[in-house]
């Protein structure tokens, strides 16, 4: 549906931005200790991925990304993270497959700024966790968006 409203992967990437920080805050609010000891095991992995290829990275980040949304113990915002998801992963990777060796060290930062996050919401700082996070989608989508040609999303992938 997205594809044939024209959407773009820019478009996406904003929507994510619109709710992922509430998200945040909400997961700080809300989550259980066990929902947090399950994002820092998202969070292990993505560690564990850092071993690999820069490339493999996009898809076990943006698994916290929806992981973190689903911590937000709200249905509605959790669905739209997982229908997003792939969507991210797609191009985050493409992207990431094109950087040089120098900039393929943004994959380290991320995953140190998703280590941030959940130590945050551990400690029930809603409101840092919203602003950290929303600061944090600011500079990744200027990373990922910085040759943006407003690719419509591609569906036969």
């Amino acid at each position: 549906f997205l594809y044939f409203r024209g959407a773009a992967t820019r478009d996406i990437y904003t929507a994510r931005t619109i709710f992922e920080p509430p998200a945040a805050r909400l997961a700080a609010e809300v989550a259980t200790d066990e929902q947090i000891a399950r994002l820092r095991e998202v969070l292990e992995d993505e560690l564990r991925a850092l071993a690999g290829p820069a490339v493999a990275y996009p898809t076990i980040g943006w698994r916290f990304h929806t992981e973190l949304v689903d911590l937000s113990g709200y249905a509605t915002l959790a669905v739209m993270a997982a229908a997003l998801e792939h969507i991210s992963e797609h191009h985050a990777s493409r992207v990431v497959a094109e950087w040089s060796a120098t900039e393929t060290s943004q994959v380290e930062l991320a995953a140190k700024a998703h280590r941030k996050l959940v130590d945050l919401i551990a400690r029930r700082d809603g409101a840092g966790a919203e602003r950290y996070w929303r600061k944090h989608m600011q500079i990744v989508g200027d990373l990922l968006f910085a040759d943006d040609d407003g690719d419509l999303i591609d569906i036969l992938d």
